[in-house]
């Protein structure tokens, strides 16, 4: 695609284009928390001798691999479609989900209902920043 038909395309579909960017960024962000929740468990079970046998811990590279190079498409995809650098910003988005996905895991427990009593509370209580749950 030619970069004036990109610009064409993007200037009748703004808003969708907005919510594009938002969603590579969560993926970005994801990915981000992803790994660093494996790094933690990985440690954890360091600490008392249960860590990962070598054909594990070969999956878990080949996993690691495979989410660096769908973080580096993302990337791509961010650069070249909404002209911006997601990097920077998503990095310090994941250390924040993965804060936000701990703490509601661990006031959950595992029960559904708390869960369900969560998500009514954060979309009760906060006003929508990008309109996507008014509609």
């Amino acid at each position: 695609m030619k970069e004036q038909e990109l610009q064409e395309i993007k200037a009748k579909n703004k808003d969708l284009i907005a919510k594009a960017c938002v969603y590579t960024n969560l993926a970005y962000a994801l990915v981000e928390a992803a790994d660093s929740i494996m790094l933690d468990v990985e440690s954890m079970l360091n600490q008392f001798g249960a860590g990962v046998n070598k054909s594990e811990k070969l999956k878990y590279n080949n996993a690691c691999r495979a989410g660096k190079q769908f973080r580096v498409w993302l990337k791509d995809l961010a650069r070249t479609v909404y002209k911006l650098d997601i990097a920077d910003e998503a990095l310090d988005d994941s250390d924040k989900l993965y804060d936000v996905i701990l703490l509601i895991m661990d006031r959950c427990g595992g029960d559904m209902n708390t869960l369900t009593l969560i998500r009514a509370m954060i979309f009760n209580s906060f006003k929508s920043k990008y309109g996507y749950y008014d509609k």
